[in-house]
């Protein structure tokens, strides 16, 4: 079943339909097949069969009207005249044309699950190879019930089991199951349902989840109407089209399809990785891939309503906290990989630390690499090339080596929390997409440990609309003065010329667009008659030709630390020292004369003792040159 139908030609279009028509016609010489009900099928079953098909003529009906000529696929330039013709309307959560095509889906599921079963019952004398027969009878497991070649196999004529019974009797096949003969599925189709799972229930499907060869299983069910059974949660994706122009079927069966590649790995990297997870860990696989679009359908984001689908179901089928933990991240993040491979620098630090914070651990990096696979590969044909295939080696290589460098993990993970909440910020959901996302690429990852939610989407906003630079002064409690700057500032001049007030502490971070936010604030506060003095001194701070003399503050070389290997793209720089007047404006101002960029800075002061923690860019200009900077810093 795919995204573009052919009504005709295609799964559960016309041609099955006449098809079986055809076949009783010849062998059982009737004119209609409804004549057979009673016979093979239920009057039920014929009528639901009916109407499916009845439904599929009034939209080849609506095709021709529409393209004036024969047409017999659904492509995506009709659907919205197709769905207005058909009668549907615009609901509030659901487009005319996401209404038709469920619909439609729907008809041709039921009509190739009626023809496919019983084309197939009536010309199963004609067909069978007699040859098998002895084989077959030789692999009888029980009474009705055979597998030969990997091919399970039952009688039409076998009575109707409950649930729990049919779900026992699966779970007792051998691994070696590879398809199921419509003579099964047509013995499953007619199961007796409960009224709701009981707990033996529960137990025969958490066990059905771990299998192996998961994907037969599951098809089958899906094709005997079961699969909403065993996963309620998924009744919301059963027919649920996909207008994303990349996915060629609907949710169900991309889901499905994403199991069978994850059972079925082409590509050698991915089959090593997954071959080393153990039994726990190919079942929580298969529940990912399962659960990962489950969400789809609502208005909610589908990831987030996808996890919370997850845990309600974890909970309730008994799995332990550790396994449901890591099944929802990866539920959550189940496109990152791909995202992060296909879009982001995959050799920043910065990019695979953020990454590795979403996953939290090797393991969790593991399952989502074999769910990565059976996800793309599942989307089309054509998607996952030898190109994308390398650039997951290379980001899984890449995170992987990484997961070693906790601290930074820690950190990282820090941050993807931080943006989860401002994601779920209602002032952040109102700003524009090109804004939302400058605030989540906001380059420094201090802000994100140090600011709240709020505070970082409004100072976003704030640099956003900055063209070259902006400023606030108040003057309450204590002087405090922040700057937003998308043109050079003159650090060094702006804090000597605020020599003459004590630095309590000050901030720095990088943001978006090559722009920068300092906040400063001071010991004391100052007269009101004198911010305007400060203004002075701020505006002629962007002026980069301004000089100012500065005494340079005795620092110990005990007193300073470099770590030139703190990260890949950046170096840590510790000063812990007695307060001096202008110690940092004098460090500032070496930095500008060496064109060190500072990625961000935290200045404390304490009991007469400074604490500087300074991040700075390994663009060439400090850790080559550590050496010469520290003997202008320093004092013997």
């Amino acid at each position: 079943l795919r995204m573009e139908p052919n009504i005709k030609d295609g799964y559960g279009g016309m041609r099955e339909s006449n098809l079986l028509f055809w076949f009783a016609n010849l062998i059982y010489g009737v004119n209609n097949t409804k004549e057979l009900s009673g016979t093979l099928f239920s009057e039920t079953e014929y009528k639901e069969y009916r109407v499916a098909l009845e439904y599929i003529f009034r939209v080849r009906n609506a095709l021709h009207l529409i393209a004036k000529k024969k047409l017999d696929k659904v492509n995506f330039d009709v659907l919205p005249e197709l769905s207005q013709r058909l009668g549907f309307k615009d609901t509030p959560k659901l487009l005319k044309e996401r209404q038709c095509m469920s619909k439609m889906f729907e008809a041709l599921h039921k009509i190739h699950s009626f023809t496919s079963v019983m084309t197939r019952r009536i010309a199963k004398g004609y067909l069978s190879d007699i040859k098998k027969i002895k084989p077959l009878r030789a692999n009888r497991i029980k009474k009705n019930l055979y597998l030969y070649n990997g091919l399970v196999c039952s009688t039409y004529s076998r009575k109707a089991v409950t649930l729990l019974r049919l779900l026992k009797e699966i779970n007792e096949l051998p691994n070696s199951v590879e398809k199921f003969d419509n003579s099964y599925v047509y013995f499953a189709s007619r199961t007796k349902i409960p009224a709701k799972l009981t707990h033996g229930i529960r137990n025969e499907i958490k066990k059905l989840l771990e299998a192996e060869n998961l994907y037969p299983i599951l098809m089958m069910l899906y094709k005997a109407d079961l699969f909403i059974n065993i996963l309620p949660s998924a009744k919301k994706i059963i027919n649920q089209p996909q207008f994303d122009g990349f996915h060629v079927h609907p949710v169900d069966i991309h889901t499905l399809k994403a199991l069978q590649y994850t059972r079925n790995i082409k590509d050698d990297f991915v089959l090593d990785i997954y071959n080393k997870l153990d039994k726990r860990q190919r079942g929580l696989v298969n529940l990912i891939v399962l659960f990962h679009d489950i969400g789809k359908g609502r208005v909610k984001d589908h990831h987030i309503v996808s996890e919370q689908l997850f845990k309600k179901f974890a909970k309730s089928f008994g799995y332990n906290e550790v396994d449901i933990k890591i099944c929802a991240r990866i539920i959550r993040y189940h496109n990152m990989l791909s995202h992060v491979a296909t879009k982001e620098d995959i050799y920043s630090q910065k990019v695979i630390m953020n990454f590795n914070g979403l996953l939290g651990s090797i393991e969790a990096l593991n399952l989502l690499t074999c769910v990565t696979y059976g996800d793309i590969n599942s989307v089309a044909s054509n998607i996952y090339k030898s190109s994308t295939a390398s650039l997951v080696k290379e980001l899984y290589l890449q995170s992987y080596n990484a997961f070693d460098n906790v601290e930074l993990i820690m950190e990282g993970a820090r941050r993807v929390k931080k943006e989860n909440t401002i994601k779920n910020n209602k002032i952040f959901k109102e700003l524009s997409r090109v804004t939302q996302k400058k605030i989540l690429n906001i380059e420094s990852n201090q802000i994100f440990l140090a600011k709240k939610a709020s505070d970082i989407i409004e100072l976003g906003k704030q640099a956003k609309d900055t063209i070259d630079k902006q400023y606030s002064i108040s003057n309450n409690d204590v002087l405090r003065i922040k700057i937003i700057r998308a043109i050079p500032l003159n650090l060094g001049y702006l804090l000597g010329k605020m020599n003459f007030m004590g630095l309590a502490g000050m901030t720095i971070y990088k943001l978006f667009d090559d722009k920068k936010y300092f906040e400063m604030w001071f010991t004391d506060k100052v007269e009101p008659h004198e911010i305007e003095f400060i203004e002075e001194i701020i505006e002629n701070s962007f002026d980069m030709e301004k000089q100012i003399s500065l005494k340079k503050p005795d620092i110990k070389s005990h007193e300073i630390t470099i770590d030139c290997n703190h990260r890949d793209d950046l170096a840590l720089i510790n000063i812990a020292t007695k307060d001096q007047k202008g110690l940092f404006a004098y460090v500032a101002k070496l930095f500008d004369e060496y064109g060190i960029d500072v990625e961000s800075a935290k200045i404390y002061t304490v009991r007469k003792r400074v604490n500087d923690l300074i991040l700075v860019e390994k663009n060439g200009n400090f850790c080559s040159k550590q050496e010469e900077i520290l003997s202008l810093i320093t004092t013997p």
